[in-house]
């Protein structure tokens, strides 16, 4: 099994805001379970980069070339839909203000930590691992309350992009060990 940056994310957000309980689609929260936030990949964007770096290659102990790789850079950006009702002692919107509020400073105090800062999906087995180049949030809207069941659920979203660097190494199909080069006459 391969890990998930989605699941990760959502398991720092666990750890970050411990009110929030965060799911990756509408219907998982079968237990309807508040505040709840549902993740969402908007967009996911994988780039070469090659242009002045050298590939990165594994040799064997005979020096033949084994794995060749490649360098991408990966961004992605999620949106986290974070809903509320109303409890007896705040508004729902309050509610749904506050957690977005925490997770814009969660997101904040790791961008400050540029380069150091490692999304773990421990539901993977094994864990695995991403570490993020940058960490932003692009964007925060309020949106309008889900009146459409009981209870009213007010609303409000945060938009998040990730970026990373992803190496891949490909194993090298076919090795050459001796190249002769013969001219016209037949001559090596």
């Amino acid at each position: 099994m391969s890990g998930s940056l989605q699941r990760a994310l959502g398991l720092w957000l666990a750890t970050k805001v411990p009110a929030l309980s965060v799911f990756a689609d509408d219907l998982a929260n079968r237990q309807n379970v508040y505040p709840e936030g549902v993740l969402m990949v908007l967009s996911h964007y994988v780039t070469p980069i090659g242009v002045g770096r050298r590939s990165p290659m594994t040799r064997s102990e005979a020096g033949a070339v084994v794995t060749v790789g490649r360098l991408y850079q990966v961004e992605d950006t999620l949106r986290l839909t974070i809903r509320s009702p109303s409890t007896s002692t705040k508004a729902g919107q309050q509610v749904v203000d506050e957690i977005s509020d925490l997770v814009e400073q969660a997101v904040l105090a790791e961008k400050s930590r540029v380069g150091q800062t490692v999304l773990d999906d421990t539901g993977a087995a094994p864990a695995v691992g991403f570490p993020l180049q940058t960490f932003d949030v692009v964007g925060k809207v309020q949106l309008g309350s889900a009146a459409d069941g009981e209870p009213t659920l007010f609303q409000s979203a945060v938009t998040l992009r990730l970026t990373r660097l992803m190496p891949v190494e490909v194993p090298v199909e076919a090795v050459i060990e001796n190249i002769i080069v013969e001219d016209a006459d037949g001559e090596e």
